[in-house]
């Protein structure tokens, strides 16, 4: 069970906070921009909807007791044909913290292809984080399907050279490993340099343990869930082959 941070707009443009389901301020995230600028209504809040989840990705919202996951989006439009930005997350201690990144993109000529993820203790120390692997989501419209590879060793997460669309979202976690962690940062080091730009859509959480009761509902919910991404894909699978 997870609480799935919400976007909550910041003193200007390039900060937000990222509240837990009490409203409280959990993080602060800040869009650093060294090439492009802000796309008009960027950054802002979103969500990915339970039921057009590829497969049951495990992860169920505190509050909805689903598969939805709240999301903020940061879109960055180039400037001089370059874009290169940052979104960096502190608080006091993120150890144990989940999160997740999507919609990187591919074109045959340009786009958004990597994105380089580390976390760091107050003394600037880093640490590795966990990769739990990837999910695509498919609503008909939208189709974040192309696969991820993470390289642990370079923090790096990429589309396949050859990929032509956008991708899955790939899932984290920030081990707890007694030293707080007090920065997270994922950097666009190349972004897609036409027109308005390319939106990222970013989620955090925290690790909520449920009530035994609950935890009966939410195992339930997981298997409806797993049915419904079944019956959806043999529907979609017939309706390729008719």
């Amino acid at each position: 069970m997870v609480d799935w941070l919400a976007y909550t707009p910041g003193a200007d443009r390039t900060h937000f906070a990222l509240t837990n389901d009490l409203g409280l301020a959990i993080a602060q995230a800040e869009v650093q921009i060294t090439a492009g600028i802000l796309a008009p209504l960027s950054p802002a809040a979103g969500v990915l909807q339970a039921p057009f989840w590829v497969t049951p990705h495990g992860f169920i919202d505190s509050v909805q007791g689903s598969a939805a996951i709240s999301t903020s989006k940061v879109q960055v439009a180039p400037q001089a044909g370059s874009v290169q930005y940052q979104l960096v997350v502190t608080g006091s201690d993120l150890s144990g913290m989940v999160f997740s990144v999507g919609q990187l993109f591919g074109s045959s000529t340009t786009g958004t292809r990597e994105l380089n993820i580390a976390a760091f203790t107050g003394a600037s120390t880093g640490v590795p984080v966990s990769f739990l692997g990837t999910d695509g989501w498919d609503d008909g419209v939208r189709m974040y399907i192309q696969p991820l590879n993470w390289d642990s060793s370079a923090g790096k997460l990429s589309l396949f050279s050859a990929t032509v669309g956008e991708s899955t979202f790939a899932f984290f976690s920030i081990p707890n490993n007694g030293t707080p962690v007090t920065k997270l940062t994922l950097q666009i080091p190349n972004g897609y340099n036409s027109g308005t730009g390319d939106a990222l859509e970013f989620a955090f959480g925290t690790v909520v343990v449920p009530e035994p009761s609950t935890a009966v509902f939410l195992g339930i919910a997981i298997l409806a869930a797993g049915l419904s991404a079944r019956r959806r894909n043999v529907a979609r699978t017939s309706s390729l082959r008719s």
